[in-house]
């Protein structure tokens, strides 16, 4: 059973401000106010995700909004590199250029805007790249009519991000990839690395944590030198708890970084700037 975000905190109190940053992007999540921003898609086009094929004019308010809200968790819950943060209100314009460079995955540039607002380049980019969450699983709700049923890639048919985790359902063990952004699910039929493709059993392995492999483990490409989170459970998570159960599982992670193991860094699928009007 996953965690609830208390449980977490009971367990895990140094997690305190990023279950706190976790918690204010799921509040927003349902809102009417995404919906609106999202155009129809025809359908996924070769191994382009729909993202890409859907340009968005988005409304900056939203966009502010959750940035402020954002700032001030991060602020508030004592989120290391934060402790200097500007406090003047975000002007919609500052909000729409980090929402767009957390959008296509551009690290560098919410780098250069942290500097700008007094927060600690690292620190300000891995909190800036919630901001685009809501939208996006607005994106997914909109265009599960429109996602390939068939789709090999190891990044996400909805927004291009690379996988957060496997999950291998029921009694059929059907292994799908699920996106830690949009929280988009899709069928894989076999065991490969979902970064560089490697299918031979000399490349593949897994590393297991704990006494009860059944349930979870981590796949290892010793060709690429990535890795994948798995669990096996009976249902697919709930869209709203993706980013817990990653957070919860953090365990796995160290496992596989503790032996030079490592997710790639960006998107799996590179936007260029034509493919975006956010």
């Amino acid at each position: 059973m996953m965690p609830t975000t208390a449980q977490l905190m009971h367990r895990h109190p140094e997690w305190a401000p990023w279950l706190a940053l976790i918690e204010t992007v799921r509040c927003s999540l349902d809102g009417d106010r995404w919906q609106t921003n999202v155009p129809s898609v025809a359908g996924a086009v070769g191994q382009v995700p729909l993202l890409a094929t859907a340009p968005l004019a988005v409304e900056p308010e939203p966009i502010a909004r959750l940035f402020e809200d954002l700032r001030r968790t991060a602020m508030r819950a004592g989120m290391a590199g934060w402790e200097r943060c500007s406090v003047e209100p975000v002007h919609h314009t500052q909000a729409l250029v980090a929402f767009r460079a957390a959008l296509v995955g551009d690290d560098e540039q919410l780098r250069r805007l942290g500097g700008g607002a007094d927060v600690e380049p690292s620190a300000f980019a891995t909190v800036v790249a919630l901001l685009p969450v809501p939208l996006l699983h607005a994106c997914r709700r909109r265009w599960t009519a429109a996602l390939p049923s068939t789709w090999a890639e190891g990044y996400c048919p909805c927004c291009g991000a690379w996988a957060a985790f496997a999950e291998v359902c029921g009694i059929e063990r059907r292994r799908y990839l699920r996106c830690g952004r949009c929280a988009a699910s899709w069928e894989v039929h076999c065991l490969q690395c979902p970064y560089c493709g490697a299918n031979d059993h000399e490349a593949l392995g897994s590393l297991y944590v704990g006494q009860d492999e059944r349930h979870f483990a981590v796949e290892v490409c010793n060709r690429c030198m990535g890795y994948l989170k798995v669990f096996h459970t009976l249902e697919p998570a709930p869209a709203a708890e993706i980013m817990l159960v990653d957070l919860a599982s953090v365990e796995l992670d160290i496992v596989a970084t503790t032996r030079e193991y490592a997710r790639p860094r960006g998107l799996g699928y590179s936007f260029v700037s034509e493919d975006l009007a956010a």
